[in-house]
């Protein structure tokens, strides 16, 4: 089985690797064994906490890279008004994993773009939880107080949104697009809302 992968990677264009450092290192795949291979291959690393520094081995989660980078705060908790001592809430979609992968897409064309110039291949090093930190850029300039929590926040260049309080119980919502929350009243009408005094 090793000669076929072998074989494969003398000929590809772009290897993408989610082995740990010292799974890499234990299965003689890392990015220096590779490139003897084939001098021209795009080896894209993306792991949850990189390949260097202290965490690189660290087993962690889409979860727990959530949590270790605080992107947790932005969704708060599930009382109305927000409780600073209650336990955050995660987000439901695998963040480290989606926005690594758009930033491993970044890197590889970029690296592609280069070796077309250069015709020399070269490593791509991500790690989901940079991803998340990057990403997150946007949230942190806008706020003027990034330490302090002030509850959730929708739609990421609006002020946090606590929720709408109903009979039973809160309910969120976010309009994306150029319209913002100026699409409420659009959507109330489209449900036949628009004259509903609650």
């Amino acid at each position: 089985a090793r000669q076929v992968l072998l074989g494969l990677l003398a000929k590809t264009d772009v290897l993408i690797s989610t082995l740990y450092a010292d799974e890499a290192e234990n299965h003689n795949l890392t990015y220096e064994t590779v490139k003897e291979i084939n001098p021209k291959i795009i080896y894209c690393s993306l792991t949850p906490m990189g390949d260097t520094g202290p965490d690189a081995n660290y087993r962690a989660s889409d979860l727990e890279i959530q949590g270790m980078v605080g992107h947790w705060r932005y969704l708060g908790g599930s009382k109305f008004p927000a409780d600073p001592n209650e336990a955050p809430l995660r987000l439901g979609v695998p963040v480290g994993a989606i926005n690594g992968s758009i930033f491993a897409y970044q890197g590889i064309t970029a690296a592609l773009i280069a070796r077309m110039r250069t015709g020399v291949g070269q490593k791509v090093m991500l790690s989901e939880a940079g991803s998340i930190i990057a990403m997150k850029n946007i949230q942190f300039a806008a706020e003027s107080e990034p330490d302090e929590y002030e509850g959730h926040n929708v739609g990421h260049m609006r002020p946090p949104f606590n929720g709408t309080q109903t009979k039973d119980k809160l309910i969120y919502w976010g309009f994306s697009g150029a319209g913002g929350e100026a699409g409420l009243p659009e959507f109330l009408k489209a449900l036949g809302f628009e004259d509903d005094p609650r």
